[in-house]
């Protein structure tokens, strides 16, 4: 479900404060486990990732931080590619 999608504030009697940024954690569940979640707020998504480490998992931190800036590379590329293919497919048009 996607959060609000304005920027919010936070009345405290006559004083008004802008809430800019929102991030969601997600809760640590047990020990060695990883917890993902997924929010949005003005405009913007934020991916946020916990991890505990536990000896029955060595380097899982690293190994989930790896594995998600890799495919978020990998979206990156795509999402540019269609951009530019996008862009020279309007300019053809115009």
């Amino acid at each position: 479900m996607p959060g609000p999608n304005k920027e919010l504030c936070i009345v405290e009697g006559e004083a008004r404060h802008r809430c800019l940024d929102y991030v969601g954690l997600p809760p640590s569940l047990a020990m060695g486990c990883a917890s993902m979640g997924v929010s949005s707020y003005n405009g913007r998504v934020w991916y946020n990732v916990i991890t505990d480490e536990a000896p029955m998992y060595p380097n899982q931190s690293r190994i989930v931080a790896d594995g998600v800036y890799a495919e978020f590379q990998t979206m990156l590329a795509a999402a540019r590619k269609q951009l530019s293919e996008q862009e020279m497919s309007e300019k053809q048009t115009a």
